[in-house]
């Protein structure tokens, strides 16, 4: 995957489409699952799954928000604080 050019604060920097992440933390687990990471990695997969389950949550309210017609009235930051709560918190 290419990066994709783009100013920031007025200077131009380089970032990647949002779909990689969730990419790069599958595979991150599948090697997990595989017994491929060493010891000193353990905690980056932790992170990864830690990130799958917030997209995950954030992913079917959106499309429940969609299908409902509530994302035209839902607020602009709803999603954002949703993927920042800690695992184990219901959404309200």
């Amino acid at each position: 995957m290419r990066p994709i050019r783009f100013r920031a604060h007025g200077q131009m920097a380089y970032g990647y489409e949002a779909t990689i992440l969730p990419e790069l933390c599958d595979a991150i687990l599948a090697a997990r699952q595989e017994q491929k990471l060493n010891y000193q990695q353990e905690h980056i997969a932790k992170q990864a799954e830690i990130l799958v389950r917030a997209f995950a949550r954030v992913g079917i309210i959106a499309l429940v928000d969609e299908a409902t017609g509530y994302q035209e009235i839902r607020d602009r930051e709803a999603l954002q604080e949703i993927l920042g709560q800690r695992r184990g918190q219901p959404h309200q």
